[in-house]
Protein backbone atom coordinates (compact mmCIF):
# COMPACT_ATOMS: atom_id res chain seq x y z
CA UNK A 1 0.00 0.00 0.00
CA UNK A 2 1.25 3.36 -1.17
CA UNK A 3 1.98 6.38 1.21
CA UNK A 4 -0.01 9.05 0.00
CA UNK A 5 0.49 12.91 0.76
CA UNK A 6 -0.53 16.15 -0.70
CA UNK A 7 1.11 18.40 -3.04
CA UNK A 8 2.21 20.65 -0.57
CA UNK A 9 2.98 18.09 2.69
CA UNK A 10 6.57 17.66 3.22
CA UNK A 11 7.22 14.52 4.82
CA UNK A 12 10.79 11.93 5.64
CA UNK A 13 11.22 9.14 3.37
CA UNK A 14 12.72 6.10 5.14
CA UNK A 15 14.95 2.97 4.59
CA UNK A 16 16.76 0.43 6.19
CA UNK A 17 20.60 0.02 5.33
CA UNK A 18 23.75 -1.35 6.99
CA UNK A 19 25.09 1.04 9.36
CA UNK A 20 27.99 3.92 8.52
CA UNK A 21 27.31 3.91 4.75
CA UNK A 22 27.33 7.00 2.04
CA UNK A 23 23.44 6.43 0.98
CA UNK A 24 21.59 8.06 -1.73
CA UNK A 25 18.26 7.79 -2.68
CA UNK A 26 16.51 6.58 -6.09
CA UNK A 27 12.93 7.94 -7.34
CA UNK A 28 11.89 7.48 -10.87
CA UNK A 29 8.13 8.57 -11.96
CA UNK A 30 5.45 5.40 -12.57
CA UNK A 31 3.67 7.25 -15.67
CA UNK A 32 6.68 7.61 -17.85
CA UNK A 33 9.91 5.98 -15.99
CA UNK A 34 11.96 9.50 -15.66
CA UNK A 35 13.91 9.98 -13.00
CA UNK A 36 13.97 12.27 -10.48
CA UNK A 37 17.08 14.75 -9.54
CA UNK A 38 18.25 17.25 -6.60
CA UNK A 39 19.86 16.68 -3.47
CA UNK A 40 19.17 12.97 -3.38
CA UNK A 41 21.36 12.32 -0.34
CA UNK A 42 19.96 10.46 2.83
CA UNK A 43 21.06 11.12 6.73
CA UNK A 44 21.68 7.79 9.15
CA UNK A 45 19.30 8.20 12.29
CA UNK A 46 21.84 7.85 15.35
CA UNK A 47 23.70 5.32 13.90
CA UNK A 48 20.59 3.51 13.94
CA UNK A 49 20.74 2.02 9.66
CA UNK A 50 17.65 3.83 9.29
CA UNK A 51 18.35 6.95 6.70
CA UNK A 52 15.86 9.29 6.10
CA UNK A 53 15.38 11.22 3.21
CA UNK A 54 12.93 15.20 3.58
CA UNK A 55 10.99 15.34 0.08
CA UNK A 56 11.67 18.82 -0.07
CA UNK A 57 15.04 17.98 -1.80
CA UNK A 58 13.84 18.23 -5.01
CA UNK A 59 11.65 20.05 -7.23
CA UNK A 60 8.47 17.44 -7.88
CA UNK A 61 7.59 17.36 -12.17
CA UNK A 62 3.73 16.73 -11.45
CA UNK A 63 0.83 15.18 -9.21
CA UNK A 64 2.17 11.39 -9.42
CA UNK A 65 2.84 8.09 -8.32
CA UNK A 66 6.78 7.71 -7.46
CA UNK A 67 8.90 4.60 -6.92
CA UNK A 68 11.97 5.01 -4.72
CA UNK A 69 14.63 2.87 -2.85
CA UNK A 70 17.82 3.33 -0.67
CA UNK A 71 21.38 2.43 -1.78
CA UNK A 72 24.73 2.56 -0.65
CA UNK A 73 26.13 1.45 -4.03
CA UNK A 74 26.41 -1.96 -3.03
CA UNK A 75 23.61 -2.74 -1.21
CA UNK A 76 19.79 -1.67 -1.96
CA UNK A 77 16.69 -1.70 -0.24
CA UNK A 78 13.02 -2.81 -1.54
CA UNK A 79 11.01 -0.31 -3.60
CA UNK A 80 8.36 1.88 -2.13
CA UNK A 81 5.76 3.74 -3.51
CA UNK A 82 5.32 7.73 -2.82
CA UNK A 83 1.81 8.94 -3.92
CA UNK A 84 2.20 12.94 -4.30
CA UNK A 85 -1.01 15.19 -4.78
CA UNK A 86 -3.40 12.31 -5.72
CA UNK A 87 -6.06 10.74 -4.09
CA UNK A 88 -8.27 12.04 -0.54
CA UNK A 89 -5.40 13.62 0.83
CA UNK A 90 -5.42 16.14 -2.22
CA UNK A 91 -9.03 16.47 -2.85
CA UNK A 92 -9.05 16.79 1.03
CA UNK A 93 -6.75 20.05 0.64
CA UNK A 94 -8.29 21.26 -2.07
CA UNK A 95 -12.01 20.92 -0.67
CA UNK A 96 -10.62 22.64 2.43
CA UNK A 97 -8.94 25.88 0.57
CA UNK A 98 -12.43 26.19 -1.20
CA UNK A 99 -14.13 26.19 2.05
CA UNK A 100 -11.94 27.60 4.29
CA UNK A 101 -11.63 31.13 1.97
CA UNK A 102 -15.07 31.04 1.24
CA UNK A 103 -15.75 31.12 5.54
CA UNK A 104 -13.26 33.24 5.35
CA UNK A 105 -14.93 36.01 3.78
CA UNK A 106 -18.67 34.56 5.20
CA UNK A 107 -17.23 35.46 9.29
CA UNK A 108 -16.29 38.83 8.46
CA UNK A 109 -12.34 38.49 9.33
CA UNK A 110 -13.11 35.69 11.88
CA UNK A 111 -10.48 33.29 10.38
CA UNK A 112 -7.81 36.02 10.06
CA UNK A 113 -8.62 36.63 13.92
CA UNK A 114 -7.87 32.49 14.25
CA UNK A 115 -5.14 32.95 11.98
CA UNK A 116 -3.37 35.72 14.16
CA UNK A 117 -3.90 33.03 17.57
CA UNK A 118 -2.21 30.29 15.26
CA UNK A 119 0.60 32.44 14.45
CA UNK A 120 1.17 33.28 18.57
CA UNK A 121 0.99 29.99 19.53
CA UNK A 122 3.33 28.62 16.69
CA UNK A 123 5.49 31.45 17.46
CA UNK A 124 5.65 30.31 21.03
CA UNK A 125 5.84 26.65 19.80
CA UNK A 126 8.66 27.35 17.59
CA UNK A 127 10.50 29.37 20.99
CA UNK A 128 10.05 26.11 22.45
CA UNK A 129 10.95 23.70 19.56
CA UNK A 130 14.03 26.01 18.84
CA UNK A 131 16.13 25.00 22.22
CA UNK A 132 16.28 21.24 21.02
CA UNK A 133 19.17 20.52 19.65
CA UNK A 134 20.40 19.70 16.24
CA UNK A 135 21.32 16.00 17.31
CA UNK A 136 19.14 15.67 20.28
CA UNK A 137 20.39 12.83 22.92
CA UNK A 138 19.87 9.27 22.16
CA UNK A 139 17.60 6.81 23.59
CA UNK A 140 20.22 5.47 25.63
CA UNK A 141 21.13 8.63 26.92
CA UNK A 142 17.67 9.71 27.06
CA UNK A 143 17.01 6.55 29.45
CA UNK A 144 20.54 7.38 31.90
CA UNK A 145 18.47 10.74 31.93
CA UNK A 146 15.89 9.24 33.18
CA UNK A 147 17.45 7.50 36.09
CA UNK A 148 19.48 10.47 37.16
CA UNK A 149 15.81 12.50 36.99
CA UNK A 150 14.32 9.71 39.34
CA UNK A 151 17.06 10.19 41.72
CA UNK A 152 17.09 13.41 41.79
CA UNK A 153 13.35 13.48 42.15
CA UNK A 154 13.64 10.96 45.06
CA UNK A 155 16.18 12.91 46.51
CA UNK A 156 14.06 16.44 46.21
CA UNK A 157 10.94 14.46 47.61
CA UNK A 158 12.82 13.29 50.70
CA UNK A 159 13.47 17.10 51.06
CA UNK A 160 9.92 18.43 49.91
CA UNK A 161 8.30 15.51 52.68
CA UNK A 162 10.03 17.68 55.35
CA UNK A 163 7.94 20.36 54.56
CA UNK A 164 4.82 20.74 57.02
CA UNK A 165 1.62 20.63 55.47
CA UNK A 166 0.85 23.72 56.80
CA UNK A 167 3.80 25.64 56.09
CA UNK A 168 4.93 29.01 58.03
CA UNK A 169 2.71 32.25 56.40
CA UNK A 170 4.74 34.93 54.18
CA UNK A 171 4.69 37.15 57.51
CA UNK A 172 6.15 34.84 60.23
CA UNK A 173 8.81 34.23 56.87
CA UNK A 174 9.25 38.05 56.77
CA UNK A 175 10.05 38.24 60.39
CA UNK A 176 12.74 34.94 60.49
CA UNK A 177 13.84 36.61 57.08
CA UNK A 178 15.21 39.45 59.54
CA UNK A 179 16.23 37.60 62.45
CA UNK A 180 18.34 35.78 59.90
CA UNK A 181 19.43 38.61 57.88
CA UNK A 182 20.94 39.74 61.65
CA UNK A 183 22.46 36.85 62.79
CA UNK A 184 23.91 36.65 59.48
CA UNK A 185 25.35 39.32 59.59
CA UNK A 186 26.52 38.64 63.29
CA UNK A 187 27.92 35.59 62.47
CA UNK A 188 29.87 36.80 59.42
CA UNK A 189 31.73 39.85 61.69
CA UNK A 190 32.91 36.38 63.32
CA UNK A 191 34.00 34.82 60.62
CA UNK A 192 35.10 37.77 59.23
CA UNK A 193 38.13 37.34 61.90
CA UNK A 194 39.39 34.04 60.92
CA UNK A 195 42.38 34.02 59.20
CA UNK A 196 42.50 32.25 55.43
CA UNK A 197 44.94 29.82 56.82
CA UNK A 198 43.60 29.20 60.44
CA UNK A 199 45.49 27.07 63.16
CA UNK A 200 45.61 23.37 62.96
CA UNK A 201 43.78 21.44 65.54
CA UNK A 202 47.34 20.77 67.52
CA UNK A 203 47.72 24.04 67.61
CA UNK A 204 44.52 25.19 68.79
CA UNK A 205 45.07 21.71 71.41
CA UNK A 206 48.30 23.40 72.38
CA UNK A 207 46.96 27.17 73.40
CA UNK A 208 44.38 25.40 74.99
CA UNK A 209 46.91 23.63 77.58
CA UNK A 210 48.25 26.92 77.76
CA UNK A 211 44.67 28.75 78.39
CA UNK A 212 43.73 25.86 80.87
CA UNK A 213 46.17 27.88 83.25
CA UNK A 214 43.96 30.49 83.38
CA UNK A 215 42.36 30.99 86.61
CA UNK A 216 38.59 31.17 86.17
CA UNK A 217 38.72 35.08 88.26
CA UNK A 218 42.16 35.97 86.50
CA UNK A 219 43.66 39.57 88.19
CA UNK A 220 42.09 42.99 86.89
CA UNK A 221 43.24 45.21 84.39
CA UNK A 222 44.30 47.53 87.75
CA UNK A 223 46.12 44.49 89.51
CA UNK A 224 47.58 43.83 85.90
CA UNK A 225 48.73 47.40 85.58
CA UNK A 226 50.24 47.33 89.14
CA UNK A 227 52.39 43.94 88.69
CA UNK A 228 53.74 45.66 84.93
CA UNK A 229 55.50 48.43 87.35
CA UNK A 230 56.93 45.74 89.43
CA UNK A 231 58.09 43.62 86.06
CA UNK A 232 59.32 47.37 84.71
CA UNK A 233 61.33 47.78 87.88
CA UNK A 234 62.64 44.36 88.71
CA UNK A 235 63.29 43.89 85.06
CA UNK A 236 65.57 47.43 85.43
CA UNK A 237 67.21 45.46 88.43
CA UNK A 238 67.75 42.53 87.19
CA UNK A 239 69.27 44.41 83.52
CA UNK A 240 71.63 46.41 86.02
CA UNK A 241 73.08 42.88 86.97
CA UNK A 242 73.06 41.19 83.96
CA UNK A 243 74.97 44.05 82.30
CA UNK A 244 77.52 43.16 84.66
CA UNK A 245 78.23 39.98 82.77
CA UNK A 246 80.86 40.57 80.08
CA UNK A 247 80.39 39.81 76.41
CA UNK A 248 82.74 36.26 76.76
CA UNK A 249 81.80 35.12 80.22
CA UNK A 250 84.18 32.35 82.30
CA UNK A 251 83.67 29.18 80.77
CA UNK A 252 82.02 25.94 83.13
CA UNK A 253 86.39 24.82 83.84
CA UNK A 254 86.65 28.55 85.02
CA UNK A 255 83.63 28.38 87.03
CA UNK A 256 84.70 25.21 88.57
CA UNK A 257 87.70 26.28 89.62
CA UNK A 258 86.46 29.39 91.17
CA UNK A 259 84.22 27.52 93.23
CA UNK A 260 86.97 25.00 94.17
CA UNK A 261 88.86 28.58 95.63
CA UNK A 262 85.25 29.41 97.07
CA UNK A 263 84.86 25.93 99.16
CA UNK A 264 87.50 27.12 101.18
CA UNK A 265 86.16 30.56 102.56
CA UNK A 266 84.44 29.24 105.57
CA UNK A 267 81.32 29.27 106.38
CA UNK A 268 81.72 31.85 108.82
CA UNK A 269 84.47 34.35 107.36
CA UNK A 270 85.86 36.68 110.03
CA UNK A 271 84.32 39.81 110.42
CA UNK A 272 85.32 43.42 108.88
CA UNK A 273 86.48 44.25 113.03
CA UNK A 274 88.72 40.62 112.80
CA UNK A 275 90.15 41.65 109.17
CA UNK A 276 90.85 45.37 110.39
CA UNK A 277 92.59 43.89 113.53
CA UNK A 278 94.87 42.08 111.12
CA UNK A 279 95.60 45.07 108.39
CA UNK A 280 96.59 46.92 111.67
CA UNK A 281 99.26 44.18 112.43
CA UNK A 282 100.19 44.46 108.93
CA UNK A 283 100.80 48.17 108.65
CA UNK A 284 103.32 47.27 111.28
CA UNK A 285 105.40 45.45 108.78
CA UNK A 286 107.59 48.06 106.76
CA UNK A 287 106.69 49.01 103.13
CA UNK A 288 109.89 50.58 102.24
CA UNK A 289 112.34 47.89 103.28
CA UNK A 290 112.29 43.60 103.60
CA UNK A 291 114.36 41.41 105.61
CA UNK A 292 117.12 39.63 102.92
CA UNK A 293 118.03 35.86 103.35
CA UNK A 294 121.21 36.42 104.88
CA UNK A 295 119.78 39.16 107.64
CA UNK A 296 117.77 36.71 108.58
CA UNK A 297 120.52 33.66 108.71
CA UNK A 298 122.15 36.06 110.63
CA UNK A 299 119.50 36.55 113.00
CA UNK A 300 119.21 32.67 112.78
CA UNK A 301 122.65 32.66 114.27
CA UNK A 302 122.13 35.08 116.74
CA UNK A 303 119.12 33.11 118.94
CA UNK A 304 120.69 29.68 117.99
CA UNK A 305 124.06 27.84 119.55
CA UNK A 306 125.29 24.37 117.74
CA UNK A 307 127.52 22.13 119.50
CA UNK A 308 128.97 19.49 117.22
CA UNK A 309 130.08 16.27 118.49
CA UNK A 310 130.58 12.91 117.77
CA UNK A 311 129.12 9.85 119.76
CA UNK A 312 131.10 7.12 120.94
CA UNK A 313 128.20 5.25 122.64
CA UNK A 314 124.83 4.35 121.94
CA UNK A 315 122.00 6.88 122.54
CA UNK A 316 118.67 5.45 121.29
CA UNK A 317 116.88 8.65 122.68
CA UNK A 318 118.93 10.49 119.78
CA UNK A 319 118.24 7.17 116.89
CA UNK A 320 122.10 6.55 117.45
CA UNK A 321 122.46 2.42 117.93
CA UNK A 322 125.27 0.56 118.81
CA UNK A 323 125.21 -1.36 114.94
CA UNK A 324 125.74 2.57 113.80
CA UNK A 325 128.59 2.95 116.05
CA UNK A 326 130.35 -0.53 114.65
CA UNK A 327 129.36 0.12 111.01
CA UNK A 328 130.87 3.56 111.14
CA UNK A 329 127.93 5.16 109.67
CA UNK A 330 127.35 7.79 112.14
CA UNK A 331 128.72 11.06 110.35
CA UNK A 332 128.00 13.80 113.26
CA UNK A 333 125.92 14.28 116.54
CA UNK A 334 124.57 18.10 116.73
CA UNK A 335 123.28 19.67 119.91
CA UNK A 336 121.47 22.96 119.02
CA UNK A 337 120.44 25.53 122.08
CA UNK A 338 117.43 28.19 120.92
CA UNK A 339 117.48 31.13 122.81
CA UNK A 340 115.66 34.34 121.87
CA UNK A 341 116.98 36.64 124.05
CA UNK A 342 120.75 35.47 123.23
CA UNK A 343 121.33 33.55 126.61
CA UNK A 344 122.80 30.63 125.59
CA UNK A 345 123.42 29.41 129.34
CA UNK A 346 119.97 29.58 129.95
CA UNK A 347 118.06 28.87 126.51
CA UNK A 348 114.22 28.48 125.49
CA UNK A 349 114.58 25.38 124.46
CA UNK A 350 117.19 22.78 122.71
CA UNK A 351 117.22 19.62 120.36
CA UNK A 352 119.57 17.39 118.49
CA UNK A 353 120.17 16.30 115.22
CA UNK A 354 122.47 12.92 114.34
CA UNK A 355 123.55 13.01 110.69
CA UNK A 356 124.11 9.00 109.38
CA UNK A 357 124.19 6.68 106.56
CA UNK A 358 121.40 4.88 105.95
CA UNK A 359 121.02 1.13 104.84
CA UNK A 360 120.61 2.04 101.52
CA UNK A 361 123.70 3.95 100.79
CA UNK A 362 121.64 7.37 101.49
CA UNK A 363 122.32 10.03 103.69
CA UNK A 364 119.68 10.24 106.34
CA UNK A 365 118.91 12.16 109.50
CA UNK A 366 117.37 11.65 112.98
CA UNK A 367 116.38 14.77 115.23
CA UNK A 368 115.09 14.17 118.80
CA UNK A 369 113.42 17.05 120.66
CA UNK A 370 114.40 18.85 124.26
CA UNK A 371 113.48 15.68 126.05
CA UNK A 372 116.02 13.43 124.94
CA UNK A 373 119.38 13.16 127.45
CA UNK A 374 122.63 15.09 126.20
CA UNK A 375 125.68 13.53 124.71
Amino acid sequence: MADRYDSVETTYLLGALPTGGSVTIQIYRVSNGAAVTGTLTATEVASSGIYRWLTSGVTWPANDIYLYRFTDGTNYTEWYSYERGLGYPETIRTALDVTIGSRAVESGGLLTTVAGYVDTEIAAIKAKTDLIPAAPASETTLATVATYVDTEVAAIKAKTDLIPAAPASETTLATVATYVDTEVAAIKAKTDLIPASPASETTVAAVKAKTDLIPAAPASETTLATVATYVDTEVAAIKAKTDLIPASPASETTVAGVKAKTDLIPAAPASETTVAAVKAKTDLIGTSSVASQADVRDLSRRYRQETVTYATVPITGRGITQAMLDDGNVISYTKVDVSLTGNFGSPDFTYYVALYYAANGGLDYAVAGTSAPSP
